[in-house]
């Protein structure tokens, strides 16, 4: 089952995974890397944050520090960017790879860490470091992005601290040798498998993140046994017939990344809700999730319970009866199926296609209603340097709601443009033409509500740039929602806050009060104006799209970090 995977049509469902984030993936102390563009030995950022106090323990061995950042250097389609990563250690007893090219540059990972190679196909691919061998080229960026040949590899044992670093969006950040490391996502775990969407983004750069995967499901018959796999083969197994295709988009696990996650919440259809094996259930962040989840409607959830290969048979039993406990306090989710898995080992995925096939249904669309998409990602295709007269316009991806799009249809995007004028926010809708339209493998003439589209326009590509288009609403001109400065909602409050170790009482909100509202895929800060027994008035300090009727997740401040604290509803 080797080789691309075929996607034979657009997407038709989008499933999202929340939840645990797999660690894992780590350098040595040794290994030097580029923060604020100078190269500082891990060993030396090791060391600091085992002063620092403020921590978030995942258990004895590992440890994440979600107030602490570093301005990193990631690499896109486009060259470097500037990024942010968060620090995660883990104390190992264990071997670890030291890598080397023919040029001299090295580094230090874990095992499973990936690199980036390319595969026989001349694709780039993400390889763990443990499948790595000798002439092997590496990807490395020298001004631009070039491949090396390994030199040498050697293993050592290694007692002690490695640091892994959470980059939201890209996902990399670059040594100071120039090596690319990748650090991780489940979707990965799960992707590795079927196809790499990031490899995809660095070899095309039409494509749509938070985090973003297509595959298709195919059935599989040997008498009366069936079988769900992603390819359109299977050992043993004859008939394929493809069910359909999904996209799967993988929004960021970390409590100080909740606003992407509830973002990209805004377009799924079910999720995947990962929860670790060799962790206590449920953990502040797996609450969280699912309860942006309900906030959001959405019902249909398949439980993932992953890393069963680091357990005895014992351990995932009790862990797997704690997870069942825990889904009994949810709204929607006491009854989803709870599948055990190895990503790393490959064990059980067949069964979590099937799951997702089974229990997440496609849902009903109306392709009669005026077209209308989510806007959760815009970029600009644009290389450095490259000449005016070829300037392509911006990039707008997300997922269409209602309704069809097809090449050459006019576009209202609003909020669209905003702009101050002294201490007021305004705004003005953007028009634009549809250029084309993409999947991630496929070129559409037409697209339909369901998965996710990539846009290309006739907007200037400095609009797009850097998501700067997310949270906006495109769709037939003339039919979008009311753009809102300042919104009512009916309020629900949750007795307690989401998202802490501890239990702590939500106290009633107050007039002037700041708070964080996500509404669709929009995220905007306001303060409270007015305020009712269930009702508020919010002040915000961007505009946002809404219609009536559609919820919004409500965060509080709580010890420096947006704690979910309700939901509420908009009215006009």
């Amino acid at each position: 089952m080797k080789g691309k995977i075929k996607i034979p049509k657009q997407p038709e469902v989008n499933i999202g995974t929340a939840g645990h984030v797999d660690h894992g993936k780590c350098i040595t102390y040794d290994t030097k890397i580029l923060v604020n563009h100078v190269s500082v030995v891990a060993a030396d950022i090791i060391n600091k944050l085992l002063e620092y106090e403020r921590k978030i323990s995942i258990n004895n061995c590992e440890c994440f520090f979600p107030n602490v950042k570093y301005n990193l250097v990631s690499f896109d389609h486009i060259g470097i960017s500037n990024s942010v990563g968060f620090p995660y250690l883990q104390y190992i007893d264990s071997y670890v790879y030291y890598i080397e090219t023919e040029c001299g540059r090295k580094i230090g990972v874990t095992y499973n860490h990936p690199l980036l190679v390319k595969d026989d196909y001349n694709r780039y691919v993400w390889l763990k470091s443990k499948y790595l061998t000798p002439k092997v080229s590496v990807g490395v960026y020298d001004d631009k992005l070039i491949f090396e040949k390994i030199d040498k590899i050697t293993t050592r044992r290694y007692t002690g601290y490695v640091l892994d670093l959470c980059v939201p969006r890209f996902h990399n950040f670059i040594t100071s040798d120039g090596v690319i490391a990748h650090n991780t996502t489940i979707i990965q775990a799960l992707t590795g498998i079927w196809t790499s969407s990031h490899s995809e983004e660095l070899r095309r750069g039409i494509t749509i993140k938070i985090g973003y995967a297509d595959m298709p499901i195919y059935e599989f018959s040997k008498g009366e046994k069936k079988v769900y796999w992603s390819y359109p083969e299977y050992p043993g197994f004859e008939n394929p017939v493809l069910r359909r295709v999904i996209s799967f988009v993988d929004c960021p696990g970390h409590e100080s990344l909740m606003a992407n996650m509830l973002s990209g919440a805004a377009v799924m259809d079910g999720a995947i809700l990962v929860i670790a094996a060799n962790e206590p259930v449920p953990r502040p962040q797996t609450k969280e999730h699912a309860m942006a989840l309900e906030i959001l409607g959405i019902k249909d959830v398949v439980i993932v319970q992953n890393k069963v290969d680091l357990v005895t048979k014992d351990e995932a039993l009790k862990n797997y009866e704690q997870i069942k406990e825990f889904l009994q306090t949810t709204k929607y989710y006491a009854d989803a199926p709870i599948v055990p898995i190895s990503a790393i080992q490959k064990l059980n995925l067949e069964y979590l296609v099937e799951a997702i096939e089974k229990f997440i249904p496609t849902p009903k669309r109306d392709l009669t209603k005026p077209v209308r998409m989510l806007i959760i990602r815009s970029f600009n295709i644009n290389y450095p340097g490259v000449n005016y007269k070829k300037l392509k316009g911006g990039v707008i991806g997300g997922s269409i709601i209602q309704g069809k799009l097809k090449v050459g249809d006019e576009l209202e995007i609003v909020p669209g443009y905003l702009y101050k004028r002294g201490d007021k926010m305004y705004n003005e809708p953007l028009y634009t033409k549809v250029l084309s339209l993409s999947t991630q493998y496929l070129r559409l003439e037409e697209a339909t509500s369901g998965g996710l589209i990539g846009i290309q326009t006739d907007l200037d590509p400095a609009l797009t740039k850097a998501d700067g288009m997310v949270g906006n609403v495109a769709g037939k001109p003339g039919t979008l929602p009311e753009v809102y400065n300042e919104i009512r909602l009916d309020i629900n409050l949750f007795t307690y806050v989401v998202g802490t170790d501890e239990q702590v009482l939500v106290k009633p909100l107050i007039k002037g009060e700041p708070l964080r509202i996500n509404i669709g895929s929009a995220v905007a800060l306001g303060y409270i104006t007015a305020l009712g027994k269930d009702w508020a008035e919010i002040k915000l300090l961007r505009p946002v799209a809404a219609e009536e009727g559609w919820k919004a997740a409500l965060a509080r401040r709580f010890n420096g970090q947006w704690r979910l604290i309700g939901v509420g509803e908009v009215r006009s």
